[in-house]
């Protein structure tokens, strides 16, 4: 348990890094009271960063996956983090296909109503209410143990954790369909054919000769960074203007007037991370939009962004989201903080 303990922990105090959500928008200030009244937890996952785009539609964090100290919990283990990544998305594939509201438990037991938000022929993200534990002590245990033995997670802790998530059965559930319903058509409403048409087109990272500008592509890695140092607000501005290139944390050093062992150190100790790793997690933030947003192939992202191979770029990818590049176009990019520190070395 004890690495496990440990990411778990390095997970948690990444938010620490965060801005706070401020102002809340329409759309979560109605979650929030929903919440309150019903005890039923609303996700809204964002195939196509509409979230963060649009101000009608700005969510949290914690509103926009599986957030439960539960899900959490279960999350701490690596292989399933990816198996939640992946049940996520075929869940919304799968109320899609339905046309019709989508009743489902997941692999760790928690049940969630299900409605895609659909604009034009584009799957843009999907609803889920619910984030509910079983109403039987046994199926309640019966999850817990088969989670706890594939996973080593301490079954004290993961049935501790459960007791936080509201206990209802798939009749009650199913009553909330209007409303994910009602949730689903405001955000589409809102987006109209504009979301689709930035699908396809990407066009605010295109200057005026048709090409792609690299300063244009927004950076949503590098925005949620929260540092108080004048120095290191200083570097992470200058990488969001020049993450692609080939800039040395030495220069960013000496133009903030620190030794390169102190800088390095300051940087660590106000965002959490090395400065290499967050120079690549910048060019992982701007990939995943371009995969999301664009049709470049692979190499064309991976050469845009001096990435260097493009099986490099691939491999950083499925480390990072838990799926292919390929996959990544229809699925729910991952929040940037929650990577494996572990894994991004390179």
């Amino acid at each position: 348990m004890k690495r496990l303990d440990s990411k778990w922990q390095h997970m948690l105090k990444s938010w620490h890094f965060m801005p706070k959500p401020s102002p809340i928008s329409a759309l979560e200030r109605f979650c929030e009271h929903w919440e309150k009244v019903t005890g039923l937890h609303i996700c809204i996952y964002d195939y196509a960063y509409f979230s963060v785009e649009s101000d009608w539609l700005e969510l949290p964090y914690v509103r926009r996956t599986h957030c439960s100290d539960y899900c959490m919990l279960v999350k701490s283990n690596d292989v399933a983090f990816n198996l939640c990544v992946k049940t996520e998305s075929q869940r919304a594939e799968l109320a899609a296909k339905s046309k019709k509201p989508l009743l489902h438990r997941c692999h760790a037991g928690v049940l969630d109503l299900i409605v895609p938000i659909i604009v034009g022929s584009q799957t843009v993200g999907a609803i889920f209410v619910g984030q509910c534990a079983p109403k039987g002590k046994a199926l309640r245990r019966k999850h817990i143990g088969a989670i706890s033995e594939e996973y080593s997670l301490d079954s004290g802790a993961l049935e501790k954790a459960m007791k936080g998530l509201t206990v209802t059965e798939d009749a009650e559930l199913r009553e909330s369909k209007d409303v994910a319903y009602f949730l689903a058509e405001y955000i589409r409403r809102i987006l109209g054919s504009a979301i689709h048409l930035s699908i396809v087109d990407a066009s605010v990272a295109f200057d005026v000769s048709g090409n792609i500008d690299v300063a244009r592509i927004p950076n949503y890695f590098l925005e949620q960074f929260a540092v108080t140092s004048r120095e290191i607000k200083h570097a992470i501005e200058r990488m969001r203007n020049a993450y692609w290139t080939n800039l040395q944390q030495a220069t960013l050093a000496e133009e903030v007037g620190l030794s390169e062992s102190h800088f390095s150190r300051l940087f660590k100790k106000q965002t959490g991370m090395t400065y290499r790793r967050c120079l690549v997690e910048a060019r992982l933030s701007a990939a995943v939009w371009l995969m999301k947003k664009t049709t470049l192939k692979i190499k064309q992202i991976a050469d845009l962004l001096n990435y260097g191979e493009a099986s490099s770029l691939q491999r950083a990818i499925r480390t990072h989201t838990g799926a292919s590049a390929t996959d990544l176009r229809k699925r729910q990019p991952m929040p940037w903080h929650m990577s494996n520190p572990d894994l991004m070395s390179d």
